[in-house]
């Protein structure tokens, strides 16, 4: 029998004698094997406490995120001088930073990666007109070509990239 008192478990077996009297001997929870054993010589009644193996605790995935979340040196920036590269060689205008924007793709990505979403969240990405997303499981601006849009009329964009628990998470937002 078993009895558990905050992280302290108390071990107590009972056996049948070959006369079919009942006598108790006494368990311990071994703490290098994490086992239950005997005693080799059984007392009457004897109980011996010990720590349990502490149970490993999980951390929900908002936490993950919202830990994980951070700005690289110059993140951004690089995620949009990716992006006005391929506008580029398109002839496209360049795309301006816009904090806002920033706001916005910050949230989209936190969002993602708390859910762990690999897809558009839900909800509104307004101010903004059109939303790029992706995953990565690295963290590099070059993930990002999955956000990339040719569209002439888009000339501002904000950009996120988030940690979660699987990989790298990224949202452009643009207007």
């Amino acid at each position: 029998m078993f009895s558990l008192s905050g992280n302290r478990v108390t071990a107590q077996s009972t056996a049948p004698s070959a006369s079919g009297v009942v006598t108790t001997a006494s368990s311990y929870v071994c703490p290098k094997c994490g086992r239950i054993h005997a005693t080799s010589q059984p007392a009457a009644t004897t109980t011996t406490t010990t720590s349990a193996p502490q149970a490993a605790t999980a951390t929900p995935v908002r936490s993950v995120a919202q830990v994980a979340y951070q700005k690289a040196s110059g993140g951004v920036q690089n995620v949009l001088s990716m992006l006005n590269n391929q506008r580029s060689r398109q002839g496209l205008r360049t795309l301006r930073y816009d904090a806002t924007l920033q706001s916005v793709a910050e949230r989209r990505a936190r969002q993602m990666a708390s859910m762990g979403l690999k897809s558009h969240p839900p909800g509104s990405f307004a101010p903004g007109r059109y939303e790029g997303v992706g995953w990565s499981s690295s963290f590099s601006p070059r993930g990002v070509s999955a956000c990339y849009t040719s569209d002439p009329r888009m000339t501002a964009a904000g950009a996120a990239m988030v940690t979660g628990r699987d990989g790298v998470y990224f949202a452009v937002v643009y207007r």
